[in-house]
């Protein structure tokens, strides 16, 4: 399972280099910079989970680690996705 999060982590850090990368290309609605907000969000939120996950959780009662994985997922995919898309819809609007 560690060989999992080690390759989750290693994309994200990749993800996270990209972002650097790309940090001063222009774009109308300012893409690199929500994109980066949001890996750097999922780095994140991420760490906390599998920080939680690797100290508390070997004790927990099953049910209560499948709480905590629909936590993760929902947390992560909800606000990637509020933070990708809230800020186009409001300078769309304007």
């Amino acid at each position: 399972m560690t060989v999992f999060v080690s390759a989750e982590f290693l994309f994200l850090l990749w993800g996270v280099y990209l972002c650097y990368a790309v940090r001063t290309i222009p774009s109308a609605f300012h893409e690199p910079r929500y994109i980066a907000v949001a890996i750097y969000n999922e780095l994140l939120i991420s760490a906390i989970f599998h920080i939680i996950r690797f100290s508390v959780a070997p004790g927990l009662h099953p049910d209560w680690m499948l709480m905590l994985f629909f936590a993760h997922i929902h947390l992560t995919v909800t606000v990637t996705l509020g933070l990708l898309l809230i800020p186009k819809v409001m300078e769309y609007n304007h």
